[in-house]
């Protein structure tokens, strides 16, 4: 996809591989209209296959960004610098994995759907306890992700009202 006339808008769905994430994604792919006049550039993981009949779809799957450390690399470094080697510059982009990331220009839209509720719950875990250490980390770490490459520009959409109101409080 080398051709600088090309600005497609630029989707990051590399960590959406199971579960509810990966239905998200599925339905936002089965979405995106055949006759409409953008190109789409969704980057996916490589543990997925999708039945892609649309014209204007290029399912990109991207290697190494299953940890939480690749990914971050992935959303801060990695997904810019593989657009300027291919030379694309994104009319928009778009993240279904609730965080934002690098790319394009200081004007380039930012989009992102976040469907992760943990942050906004009042229940609280524990660290120490193995069956409780992941929750923990998305209650109190993964907030700084998600707060990380917001923009003034950046517009994020969520599923329910409740995860509306955190984000607002915070």
């Amino acid at each position: 996809m080398k051709n600088k006339s090309i600005q497609p808008i630029v989707v990051n769905a590399t960590a959406l591989s199971s579960g509810g994430g990966l239905s998200i994604l599925r339905q936002f792919i089965d979405n995106i209209p055949a006759d409409f006049c953008a190109r789409w550039l969704i980057f996916v993981s490589p543990d997925i296959e999708f039945v892609n009949s649309n014209p204007n779809i290029i399912i990109q799957p991207i290697e190494g960004v299953k940890g939480l450390a690749q990914r971050f690399i992935w959303d801060a470094y990695g997904l810019k610098k593989w657009l300027k080697v291919n030379n694309i510059t994104p009319t928009a982009c778009i993240s279904l994995q609730n965080t934002s990331f690098r790319a394009g220009n200081k004007s380039t839209k930012h989009f992102i759907y976040y469907h992760q509720s943990i942050p906004f719950c009042k229940q609280r875990w524990n660290p120490f306890k193995k069956q409780e250490r992941n929750l923990w980390f998305y209650k109190n770490i993964y907030p700084f992700f998600v707060k990380l490459f917001l923009k003034k520009r950046s517009q994020v959409y969520v599923q329910l009202d409740y995860i509306k109101q955190g984000f607002l409080s915070t």
